[in-house]
């Protein structure tokens, strides 16, 4: 058994007399129907060390960040006092889940006089299967979007907030190392469409293995029972396909269930990022990054088991930038680590760090990506960028409890 862990990074704003709830990951929403962003857990095991990061807090009351499981408030909870901000973690609890379960976070802000508001940039948890030798995460994209056009396919991306794109290069994310996905579930939360809508799982541009269809206003969760096998080098992601009509489907959320035998799970923030020159941005190492933020406090996560992070990657569609270079690298603790990556003028395409690696610490390291555009003029238009990760046991050699994962964001529209 290996962890892995969820991180979700934006930014939500929750007002007092408010409860609002979040994804796992996909993209950090303050979605007020909690059905719309829960994800089936469909292997037991444990979730733990529940992360928040406080950006901004007015409010004088005590607000709370909770994990749900089937709409039912857990031990894995955490206290934000009166105009508190910064890290909040709750390092003592562990809550248990069946593989029939679904979960979600749920923020709370009581009532108290005027409107004050309570401003989280990430969330985090652990999450621990219980079946030996099996590294379990959750890849998915939500926040609500209208699929209304007729005969058409659109092509979805898993991270950040759900798109639904005609160019299936801009959605398609390359995986380094080997898993099976599951499980593919999709949630539409209303239909008035009378004719099938079918969405698959994609495999290096061919339809996967999991298919789940939608018929004549057909509503709720639909999950398939077929499997994707990853290797290295393969491009995955998943589509939709309408029928004929105009009528209105409302997609809340979308998830597969990675599995790895050899300790291996992804984080992948998506949403779009058309970052302009001369500016410094960061991201967090999952969630979405349509709230792309200046002040890397607000990106960082502080990491719970020690790994080697390594093939850092990333994807430019656009960039008018044409007289200097942009970079993209890993941050540790607000310091500039070995892993990088430099897109010359002009330059686009898939770029991969095989050379450098960098360690995080457990309960010492923050971690967050940076990306710099140089002082000149343009855009550069970023689709996702990744990194892998491992625990290597003392003396060498993976851990039998070891954890690696894929660090996948997504950045593009």
């Amino acid at each position: 058994m290996a962890r892995a862990q969820l991180v979700n990074h934006g930014s939500i704003a929750v007002n007092d007399n408010l409860t609002r709830f979040s994804c796992l990951n996909g993209a950090l929403t303050a979605n007020a129907t909690e059905a719309n962003i829960e994800i089936p857990v469909r292997e037991a095991g444990a979730f733990s060390n529940l992360y928040v990061f406080v950006s901004a807090n007015t409010a004088t009351v005590t607000s709370t960040v909770t994990l749900r499981k089937d709409l039912v408030d857990t031990a894995l909870t955490l206290n934000i006092g009166a105009n508190l901000t910064g890290v909040f973690e709750n390092t003592t609890n562990s809550v248990s889940f069946a593989a029939t379960t679904r979960a979600a976070y749920e923020i709370t802000v009581p009532t108290e006089a005027g409107t004050n508001t309570l401003t989280i940039t990430i969330i985090g948890v652990n999450f621990l299967s219980d079946t030996s030798g099996n590294t379990v995460s959750f890849m998915n994209t939500t926040g609500g979007v209208n699929f209304s056009v007729a005969s058409v396919t659109r092509y979805l991306r898993f991270g950040g907030f759900i798109s639904l794109a005609t160019a299936e290069a801009n959605n398609q994310f390359r995986i380094r190392n080997a898993g099976t996905t599951s499980d593919f579930s999709v949630y539409v939360s209303a239909n008035a469409r009378t004719t099938n809508t079918v969405f698959t799982t994609r495999k290096n541009a061919a339809d996967g293995g999991q298919t789940v269809t939608f018929g004549n206003v057909e509503t709720g969760w639909k999950e398939a029972t077929g499997t994707d096998s990853l290797i290295a080098g393969d491009d995955y992601n998943f589509n939709g396909v309408s029928g004929t009509g105009i009528e209105i489907m409302t997609i809340q959320t979308v998830s597969v269930m990675y599995v790895s035998t050899n300790s291996i799970f992804p984080m992948f923030i998506g949403g779009g990022l058309d970052q302009a020159f001369n500016v410094t941005n960061y991201k967090g190492l999952g969630g979405n990054t349509n709230n792309s933020t200046t002040t890397e406090n607000n990106a960082e996560v502080l990491v719970r088991f020690t790994f080697t992070v390594k093939e850092l990657s990333a994807y430019a569609s656009s960039n008018t930038i044409t007289t200097s270079a942009s970079t993209i690298r890993l941050r540790d603790n607000n310091v500039d680590g070995n892993l990088n990556l430099s897109y010359a003028a002009a330059e686009t395409g898939l770029k991969v760090d095989s050379v450098n690696t960098d360690v995080l610490t457990t309960g010492v390291d923050t971690a967050s990506i940076q990306i710099i555009t140089p002082n000149t003029s343009g855009t550069l238009t970023l689709q996702w960028i990744g990194v892998w990760g491992e625990v290597v046991a003392a003396g060498g050699g993976v851990l039998g409890d070891s954890t690696q994962f894929l660090m996948l964001l997504g950045v593009g529209t």
